[in-house]
This record gives structure tokens, C-alpha cells and sequence, in this order.
């Protein structure tokens, strides 16, 4: 991804991904083509003046460290759903690998915080981040709103940007939710592409990060050309990310890039 500004870490008036014209292979194909004409390679987002993949994979850790264990309100899903969303603003140093997240004390103080209020509440805001887990229906126990969409389409994200005076810091927004359904592929009111536009508010690195994709679309149990059909969505779905904030999906202990250029598979499989 070929922008100076990133942020890391899951507002209005963004584009649905079937407004595009253009097919994301084409895309990504013309990105490539200038980049060999210009004689340099390829290269992953995150690169440059972006968020390290790196540093961005030991940040992912240490947040996911983070959840809260138990759960004392029965309206609040339980740990083992690892349906969770979290926004964080830390130095630069800690998104390039120089600093440590555990040095930045008052973000410290308020993890601590958020991981005791989540087991009552399905929100924490603080100046330092804004999290959030599932609120579930007290007759029917179902999900009413996904984390992500809480952060994005609430407009919660936002208020954090604002309360920031230097907005030249990174900005990470880690969701553990199965990313990819009808938040990403289905033009609805749960979609999150319409909600990307509120990352360009913030002129620092910034990063959106998932983890897993979402299990009923899971690649392994359709047939081929479903598999393709599917992985093809993903793709478009991924392009509108691009200039508006770094998209990862970090798995274990390693990070990749999805949002720009040539996405790679292990973001769509």
C-alpha cells in the first residue's frame, strides 16, 4: 500500500464494493505492472513509513492478553466466544519495533480497567482505547450487535480520534470476530465498508487487524469454484481498505497484509 499515512487497529459514508468498476485482480494487476515499470518490486503495506508486521504481531499478542476471563453479567458473551473488538492508541515507536506496548503506562492502566468492565458491559472507553464484546439479548440471547460494529458504525472510534490532541500517533483496531460475512460482503446496515471513511480522519500510522474469517463461509467445505467465488469477494471486498487504513490478518505470531495490490491468499482462504 503506496500511502504515507497508517493506522493500526475494529465512519460514515463510504462506498459499497459493488459501486467499484474495476475488479480487484485489475487492480491489483495495473499496481503491479507500474511498480516493475518504475523498477522496484512489490512490496507488503506495513513497510515504510506503515506499521511493521513485526511490532503489529506482538501488539496483536499482548492486546489478546487482555480479554477478560469471565463474564458476571449474562447479557455479556462468554471469554470462549473470543467475539472482541478493541481500538488502541500508542507512540509511534510501538507500531516500528523501538518502543515496548508494555513501557506506554497509562494505555497499561486502562487495559487493566477495560479487562474488569467488560465482564459487566459490552463497552470500555478511555482516552487511550475504546473496546467491545457482544451484548446478547436477555429473552432471546442472541447477539445484537457484532464488537466491530459497535467501534465503526456507533461512531466510538470516532470519538476517540477526536479526544486526541497529537493524531500523528498510531491508531491500532484489532477484531477477533469472524471478519468477512455480511460485515464485508453483503451491502447491508451491518456492513463495515461504509464506515472505513472515519480511518482518514487520523494522519498516523493506522491499522484495521483480523484474525479469523468467518466459519460459515469457510472455504474447506464448498467445492472448488465456490471456494474461488468466495476468495473472489473477499479480494474486491479488501480493495476498499486502501488509502484509507492498513488491513492485516495476523494469525499466531505473524501479520500479513490484505488491503492493497496483490492480496495474498492466506487473507481470503
Amino acid at each position: 500500500m503506496r500511502f504515507a499515512l497508517c493506522v493500526v487497529l475494529l465512519c460514515l459514508g463510504g462506498r459499497s464494493f459493488a459501486q467499484d468498476d474495476q475488479a480487484p485482480e485489475d487492480v491489483a494487476e495495473k499496481e503491479e505492472d507500474q511498480d516493475k515499470a518504475d523498477g522496484g518490486e512489490v512490496t507488503e503495506a506495513g513497510a515504510g513509513d506503515g506499521v511493521d508486521p513485526t511490532a503489529l504481531s506482538k501488539i496483536v499478542a499482548q492486546l489478546r492478553s487482555k480479554l477478560p476471563k469471565t463474564a458476571k453479567s449474562k447479557n455479556i458473551a462468554k471469554p470462549k466466544d473470543q467475539l472482541f473488538a478493541i481500538a488502541v492508541v500508542v507512540s509511534v515507536g510501538v507500531c516500528k519495533g523501538s518502543e515496548e506496548l508494555q513501557n506506554q503506562t497509562p494505555l497499561m492502566t486502562a487495559l487493566s480497567a477495560m479487562t474488569q468492565v467488560l465482564k459487566k458491559k459490552s463497552l470500555y472507553e478511555s482516552k487511550e482505547l475504546v473496546a467491545a464484546v457482544p451484548e446478547r439479548s436477555k429473552y432471546f440471547k442472541k447477539t445484537l450487535e457484532s464488537p466491530e460494529h459497535q467501534l465503526l458504525h456507533s461512531r466510538v472510534l470516532e470519538k476517540l480520534m477526536m479526544a486526541q490532541a497529537d493524531k500523528s500517533q498510531c491508531l491500532v483496531f484489532l477484531t477477533l470476530s469472524p471478519f468477512c460475512d455480511k460485515d464485508c460482503l453483503e451491502n447491508s446496515n451491518q456492513s463495515l465498508l461504509s464506515d472505513l471513511d472515519v480511518f482518514q480522519q487520523w494522519t498516523g500510522p493506522k491499522a484495521f487487524v483480523f484474525n479469523k474469517l468467518y466459519s460459515g463461509n469457510s472455504l474447506k467445505i464448498f467445492r472448488k469454484k465456490d471456494n474461488e467465488k468466495i476468495a473472489k469477494k473477499r479480494r474486491k471486498a479488501f480493495q476498499h481498505f486502501e488509502h484509507k487504513v492498513e488491513l492485516f490478518r495476523c494469525q499466531t505470531d505473524v501479520c500479513h497484509q490484505c488491503g492493497a495490490g496483490a492480496i495474498q491468499e492466506v487473507c481470503v482462504y
